[in-house]
């Protein structure tokens, strides 16, 4: 939507999933009614049938390990594709909406990062869905919004970098 593979959430991640030997690819989404009341789950349908289409050839039955990187609604898409699917996928979740957290079950496994000032998923909600699974680790930034930005460049950069060392671990 306007968080795209190239910002640096989902740039870093995905060169180091790469340089960790995995096949890495991307889903960009078109959007559109950003104003509209229903947005978050219209814009879910519109990136749910895209993602429906972007992988309708693929066998995942090929790889030997699945990990989804997904940011906002696109964390709501991945694991909605894996349940769908019946795919065993370990999940990297930069800032969900609160919609994500429908499609997690019992054996989720999971890396959530999360603003404490994010406007579309308020802490307590995330805090409380993250806790209820054991497979699922959340990490916090106080004072970062919906993109894990606090307003002060440096701080960005430092959050990134503390994202980017989990998230290596990780895969």
């Amino acid at each position: 939507m306007g968080y795209h593979c190239d910002k640096p959430l989902l740039y870093y991640s995905r060169k180091l999933a790469v340089k960790a030997g995995y096949e890495v690819l991307c889903a960009d989404y078109k959007v559109s009614g950003k104003k509209e009341p229903d947005f978050i789950k219209q814009a879910f349908l519109d990136a749910s049938s895209q993602t429906e289409g972007l992988f309708s050839e693929l066998d995942f039955s090929s790889y030997e390990k699945i990990i989804c990187l997904s940011k906002s609604i696109g964390s709501a898409v991945a694991l909605s594709y894996c349940k769908k699917h019946s795919l065993s996928a370990a999940q990297i979740i930069f800032t969900p909406v609160p919609l994500t957290f429908d499609f997690f079950t019992d054996d989720t496994q999971a890396l959530v990062f999360h603003g404490k000032n994010d406007p579309l998923c308020e802490n307590p909600l995330c805090k409380s869905e993250c806790e209820k699974r054991g497979a699922v680790k959340l990490v916090t930034f106080a004072k970062a919004n919906h993109s894990l930005e606090t307003g002060e460049v440096l701080q960005n950069v430092g959050i990134v970098k503390k994202v980017m060392a989990l998230v290596e671990r990780f895969v």
